[in-house]
């Protein structure tokens, strides 16, 4: 299977209603719930038909429109924020997951990330200091801390729920983020950088 990443590109997720100025970069509205979602490689919780969604996937190396879509849902509460994806995939006997344990070479499989700054630094900041999280079909993860975390890539790896699940034409993510772990709790009107991607 050729190797394509596509991604839904640099966003502003806002925790509230905060107001971005005309200019800047996409913005996704995080819903806050009320119920946490379980955590189980499914989507049928109730509680993710109210999440924001991420959609429309473009081919970083084209610009265009992905053949395949990914979408990334977003919902948070006072102790959690909560991401998943839903990786529309026509083969997914042929995935391609040769990683199998934490930190490991989780890039080189068919997978999703996400690059998270709670901190909302400017671009230039913001590309050397972010979270990064890599997951494949089967719930392996590789993540980091990214200039938030002094040492190697293994001095980020929190504990934190996450689960992997297929479904018709589909592969899934969910994982729930602990604030704490993310050096910055959800105040209202926060404003986040993220960047979701997928290989395939």
């Amino acid at each position: 299977m050729k190797t394509i990443v596509v991604c839904f590109g640099l966003v502003m997720c806002v925790l509230s209603a905060a107001t971005l100025a005309a200019g800047d970069s996409p913005t996704l509205r995080a819903v806050k719930t009320d119920t946490q979602p379980v955590i189980d490689g499914s989507l049928d919780d109730p509680s993710w038909t109210h999440a924001a969604i991420a959609k429309d996937f473009i081919n970083v190396y084209s610009t265009e429109k992905a053949n395949h879509q990914t979408e990334a849902y977003v919902l948070y509460d006072d102790k959690n924020l909560y991401i998943a994806y839903k990786v529309y995939e026509p083969e997914l006997d042929n995935l391609k997951t040769e990683a199998s344990e934490r930190d490991g070479p989780v890039y080189g499989d068919d997978n999703v990330e996400l690059f998270l700054d709670p901190a909302n630094k400017d671009r230039a900041v913001a590309s050397k200091k972010y979270f990064h999280i890599i997951v494949n079909s089967k719930g392996v993860v590789d993540d980091r801390g990214g200039g938030y975390v002094k040492g190697g890539k293994k001095s980020w790896s929190p504990n934190y729920p996450l689960q992997t699940g297929r479904g018709k034409g589909h592969w899934i993510v969910e994982m729930a983020l602990p604030m704490k772990d993310l050096f910055q709790g959800p105040q209202m009107g926060n404003v986040w950088r993220l960047n979701f991607n997928r290989t395939r």
